[in-house]
């Protein structure tokens, strides 16, 4: 009996045949996601290094102004066509163009200059951890870390790692752990120098937890005479939602004068005096935080009739640690940042794998 054929494949080829084709097919859109991406992270780096603002206040399609981010990807298209045509195809699973987007290429390009930090920190033959409370008009108090190293050229280099929220806990054990907690980070407690007041002690000279305690003990000793000369900071609690309520009863009048004692030209005293009193008196404001009460004016179209509350709500910090600690990074590490750009494909391969980690709808890995 002869039997005809469909075909002279067999069905495993073929669907092999057929699968091979959506994986190039796949890979293909790979290419041009990772490609658009490039462009994105080439925005976030320049923005970064120049120390310019990615946000605006409205960053509607309506707006004018959008923001350097937006306005810097829109102005990139007009002369690059995989940009632009991605800009004006883009459905809402990935336009680059997001808050949430802009954050995640932060924290995956600070990641990358972090993973090179780490690097030269394991070749150098010692190094040295400078630990120092950054004194801003936030209610939070963050520490900012810094390492000092010889690099393998015989120079020495100071390189930024990061900023962390003390403000809960500032007592000596909370700040000698969480400088542990960056040496193990780094690996490098075991050749660990501390610098206090001119003198140098060498990890080497007394042995393991001794050496880092003495270490430690100068780091904290060096820190608390920093928070000891926080007093000037005491009008931060006029935003404080958690004493706010005991405004209603008697009015923070040396928190007030700390106010004006400090920034006096910035501010018409009265009239900021008049505007909390009426703040403090109505219980329909929120009293969470600063941001929220600005929030609150702005939407109810009361920000003009309370400027001095909304220059004072506007004096307080919001942005977030991680994001505060990426854009610090983008912009002390310029040197950092122009050596892993200078790499080409790896130092963008390293970047689009860190933002693939990140929660994404569209595929940037190749099969």
């Amino acid at each position: 009996v002869q039997l005809d054929f469909f075909g002279d494949k067999m069905i495993d080829e073929m669907l092999d045949d057929q699968r091979q084709q959506q994986i190039l097919k796949r890979n293909a859109q790979v290419e041009k996601n990772c490609d658009v991406l490039k462009r994105f992270i080439d925005i976030v780096c320049l923005l970064g290094r120049q120390e310019l603002s990615f946000h605006a206040h409205d960053e509607s399609a309506t707006s004018l102004n959008r923001g350097n981010y937006v306005e810097m990807a829109h102005f990139l298209s007009r002369y690059d066509d995989r940009l632009a045509t991605h800009l004006s195809t883009a459905s809402s699973v990935f336009t680059g163009l997001s808050n949430h987007i802009q954050n995640d290429i932060v924290q995956s390009v600070s990641a990358i200059i972090l993973d090179f930090i780490k690097k030269e920190l394991s070749a150098a033959p010692f190094v040295a951890i400078m630990v120092d409370e950054t004194s801003d008009i936030s209610l939070h108090s963050q520490a900012s870390v810094v390492f000092r190293y010889v690099d393998e050229d015989g120079k020495a280099q100071e390189q930024f790692v990061g900023f962390k929220d003390i403000s809960a806990d500032r007592s000596a054990k909370a700040l000698a752990d969480m400088v542990f907690k960056y040496l193990e980070e780094f690996q490098c407690g075991n050749k660990l120098v501390a610098q206090h007041d001119g003198a140098a002690i060498m990890s080497g000279e007394v042995s393991g937890l001794q050496a880092r305690v003495r270490i430690i003990d100068h780091v904290v000793g060096q820190m608390n005479v920093q928070f000891s000369a926080m007093d000037h900071l005491g009008f931060l609690s006029l935003t404080d939602g958690d004493v706010i309520p005991t405004y209603t009863r008697k009015f923070p009048q040396e928190a007030f004068n700390c106010l004006i004692n400090s920034y006096r030209e910035h501010f018409d005293a009265v009239c900021l005096k008049n505007e909390l009193i009426t703040f403090y008196a109505r219980d329909e404001f929120p009293r969470r935080n600063a941001a929220e009460i600005m929030l609150c004016l702005k939407k109810r179209h009361l920000h003009i009739a309370f400027s001095e509350l909304c220059k004072l709500c506007g004096l307080r910090s919001t942005t977030r640690e991680q994001r505060l600690s990426g854009l610090a990074l983008l912009s002390i590490e310029k040197g950092i940042i122009q050596k892993l750009q200078e790499k080409g494909s790896e130092f963008y391969d390293a970047v689009i794998s860190e933002f693939t980690k990140k929660t994404h709808r569209l595929d940037f890995q190749f099969r």
